[in-house]
């Protein structure tokens, strides 16, 4: 049989290896293939020789500079530098493993707040004295001390770092510089609509400032706006919210304004504000939808398109938030196409404990538990298609972050063991592996007496694989292994070389520059002769340079003989 594939759309795991479509490959390793090739990725730049000692808690990347709590303190780095500034004061606990970030603008509603007679009443506005605001800054929580602010002078051109104020030390009786702040302790946050979110220490409930007041969670205030004698009786406790008994695990916006993602470990809300009947002049919170699986944690949730998706403990699933606000509640199962990476057995899945996402380069990163071990699972949200897999040095990430410089985005992750990656930076380009779809030997005509047994009995063997690639800018080696009946066929293992080229000016030109006359397609033929005969034959093709697989041909023969028996006892060295 002959068989030929130069386009690749997707992995597919899901249907048989002998069934997947003309454009389709069982998986593809540390690479991608949009604009219809296969490409290896960059390597991925180490940067932890380089970090503070401690306990890497958390990043978050803000324009072009990047922060990082290690060990409770405080640091940053611009983008281009090697060293880390410490931030000035900073300390928080350096045990935990997680610390949770969230930039917030400055204040917008700056007058002073009068409840009325009945809390459900507006609240009154004086609008004829205007209160200090609040700056804008990051959040950072523990979920066990106050709350430090980091804010950026932009006289010296500096981050600075100092301690929120607590219930305590809110004050309405003075316009001093942020009188009217007020945080209190807690873990996760997000930010929607002009009010701040944090979850409760113990995950329970939810707390929530003033609307255009992102550090003043003093909602509940008497006729003359003061605080109540105490923090439980006024506090931001009093005006808090939950919907169930479950920890919190997950609290983001979506891209419906006014709502938000409320999850927990078993079910998923989309939450809407409520205007109907307000606390304090404030909205309050109404389930539109609740979806029967939960999230993992606060970075197991990201935007996709038209979809939501996020990890659960048993895979991906997806839901359409504008759906889900008109239609009972549904989700989909979003990992479907790769559900064997996610199965030990028919019957035992892998379970998620830890795993995260995000997106970049309009591409969905999910770093889950797979057969293979942690790894990262890449959907193309053009395509709408899982594509690619990456097994590299980067494992168990902890949190994703992105950095905007004024020319690129940079992707950074750290993870559970203390270090620090920029993904996609390196000079050199990982090793990239594809495997092929499983071919079967072609069918005999009816009058071939060389085959007297029906058509599913029927062996081959392979006779070559010719590859076509373009050409990369440095030399590498290409390697293909043979997979027969599932066993791999370890007599045939060919390997080529890939020779780089750097590419001249191309013709025309004048001299004394030289027109570009090198070679730009590495077209080798690996032989595959010595392999094993059998029902289906598939092949890994691994690549070692940034050329670009843009075709293979794949060539077996029928035999006429049955599969030997030595070859039936073989060990099984090697599983898919």
């Amino acid at each position: 049989m002959l068989a030929v594939q130069n386009i690749f759309t997707n992995l597919n795991l899901l249907a048989s290896d002998t069934a997947l479509g003309p454009s389709e490959y069982l998986w593809l390793i540390n690479a991608r293939n949009r604009l219809g090739y296969n490409e290896p990725i960059l390597k991925h730049q180490d940067l932890s020789s380089g970090l503070p000692l401690g306990k890497v808690q958390g990043i978050i990347g803000v324009g072009n500079v990047l922060i990082a709590i290690i060990g409770g303190l405080g640091y940053f780095r611009q983008d281009g530098n090697t060293a880390w500034t410490r931030l000035q004061d900073f300390a928080l606990d350096g045990t935990t493993d997680q610390v949770w970030m969230q930039p917030v603008p400055e204040s917008n509603m700056n007058f002073v707040r009068k409840a009325a007679a009945n809390i459900n009443s507006p609240i009154v506005l004086t609008t004829d004295f205007k209160v200090s605001g609040t700056p804008q800054c990051i959040v950072v929580q523990d979920g066990i001390n106050q709350p430090w602010l980091i804010i950026y002078d932009t006289t010296n051109q500096i981050f600075t770092a100092r301690e929120s104020h607590n219930f305590a030390a809110w004050s309405n009786h003075s316009i001093d510089l942020n009188d009217r702040e007020y945080i209190p302790i807690g873990k996760q946050m997000t930010f929607i609509d002009g009010i701040l979110f944090i979850v409760s220490p113990d995950g329970s409930k939810v707390f929530r400032s003033i609307t255009g007041r992102p550090l003043d969670f003093m909602i509940n205030v008497d006729t003359n706006g003061n605080k109540l004698a105490s923090e439980s009786d006024g506090g931001a406790q009093t005006v808090a919210f939950n919907f169930d008994a479950d920890i919190i695990t997950c609290l983001q916006g979506t891209s419906i304004p006014q709502s938000f993602v409320y999850g927990t470990a078993r079910n998923t809300r989309i939450c809407t504000f409520d205007y109907t009947i307000t606390i304090f002049g404030e909205p309050r919170f109404s389930v539109t939808t609740k979806l029967n699986s939960g999230i993992l944690n606060q970075y197991a949730v990201i935007d996709i398109l038209n979809d939501t998706a996020s990890i659960d403990y048993d895979g991906i699933k997806s839901f359409n938030a504008v759906q889900q606000l008109r239609f009972r509640g549904r989700n989909s199962i979003f990992s479907l196409s790769i559900s064997k990476l996610l199965k030990v057995s028919a019957t035992e899945k892998i379970k998620q404990t830890r795993s995260v996402c995000i997106n970049f380069d309009d591409y969905a990163i999910f770093n889950l538990d797979t057969i293979y071990g942690n790894i990262m699972c890449i959907y193309d949200t053009l395509s709408e298609k899982w594509v690619a897999m990456d097994i590299t040095v980067v494992s168990q990430i902890k949190q994703f972050t992105i950095v905007e410089t004024l020319t690129e985005s940079k992707l950074y992750a750290i993870t559970w063991n203390n270090e620090l990656f920029q993904l996609f930076a390196g000079p050199t380009t990982e090793v990239a592996m594809l495997k092929t779809k499983a071919y079967t030997a072609a069918e005999p005509s009816s009058d071939d007496i060389r085959y007297p047994l029906k058509s599913t009995s029927v062996e081959h063997k392979s006779a070559y694989l010719r590859l076509m690639f373009n050409s990369g800018t440095f030399d590498g080696d290409c390697t293909v292994l043979e997979w027969v009946d599932e066993q791999s066929s370890t007599a045939n293992i060919e390997t080529k070389r890939l020779t780089g080229v750097i590419s001249g000016v191309k013709f025309p030109v004048r001299p004394p520059i030289r027109p570009d006359t090198d070679q730009q397609v590495n077209n080798p033929m690996l032989s595959l002769t010595e392999g094993l005969n059998g029902k289906k034959i598939s092949c890994v093709i691994i690549w070692s340079n940034n050329a670009q697989l843009i075709e293979y041909e794949y060539q077996s023969s029928n035999v006429s003989e049955q599969t030997p028996g030595s070859q039936k006892q073989q060990v099984y060295t090697n599983q898919e």
